[in-house]
């Protein structure tokens, strides 16, 4: 029978190869007023917090990181800069309580954005994976338990072009045709995918060395469980048991 380990980082050396966004993102410099207070309130300091941001149209909007782990935590969020009146609007959202963003891209209104615990970890642990959220409605959406979504659960970047959102991942490359609505997945050489195939490879090549309970292997069936249960119950019968 499966037996499902406790949730930790993956060893980043048990990650397999994956394609990346090309040219890589742009890096955004956060404006200072996202620097001249402790948005995150974090009980480690300042240092132990980062914000990453993202530009569209009047506005900046940025995604609280923080520091969690040997005693220290904090509280999670997103910013928004109005450029003209050069006011922060905050947003707690409960998605966000005790969670870090670690990408981010805006269209409008429209914010995307990567989530993850950053801890003392060889790599990140995942948590909603990717999330969008309307700035005006309110409204959240995340692929969890959807079967679709990008390929991966960590972000790692996340781009805007030619109405598609591309998400570089742990585990791959994907592309959601914003017209469509559909998703594409690209693997190590850039030929696309389907989401089947890239995690039957992956479960069927994981090195021995990672096939310890508390590493990749688990966390790879633990985040298909979390966000593709049915995938992983239509591949289950080809592996281990």
């Amino acid at each position: 029978m499966w037996i499902w380990a406790a949730l930790v980082c993956y060893n980043t050396e048990c990650l397999p190869p994956v394609a990346k966004i090309d040219p890589p993102p742009a890096r955004i410099v956060c404006p200072q007023q996202f620097r001249t207070k402790n948005y995150a309130k974090s009980n480690g300091g300042a240092d132990t917090w980062k914000v990453v941001c993202a530009e569209s149209g009047p506005f900046v909007y940025g995604g609280l990181s923080f520091y969690d782990g040997e005693g220290i935590t904090g509280t999670g969020g997103l910013l928004r800069l109005d450029r003209a009146t050069k006011k922060v609007e905050v947003r707690r959202l409960p998605i966000l309580r005790d969670v870090s963003v670690n990408g981010i891209a805006a269209d409008g209104d429209i914010v995307w954005f990567g989530t993850t615990r950053e801890q003392e970890c060889l790599g990140q642990p995942f948590v909603h994976g990717l999330v969008r959220y309307d700035w005006k409605s309110g409204d959240i959406t995340t692929w969890e338990g959807a079967d679709d979504g990008p390929i991966g659960f960590v972000i790692t970047a996340i781009v805007l072009r030619d109405r598609s959102l591309w998400v570089q991942t742990e585990l791959g490359l994907s592309r959601l045709d914003l017209e469509t609505n559909t998703w594409h997945h690209f693997d190590s050489k850039r030929r696309e995918r389907s989401a089947k195939d890239i995690f039957q490879g992956l479960l069927r090549t994981v090195p021995r060395d990672c096939r310890r309970t508390d590493n990749y292997d688990d966390q790879l069936v633990e985040g298909l469980q979390l966000f593709r249960p049915r995938l992983l119950q239509s591949i289950l019968p080809h592996h281990e048991r």
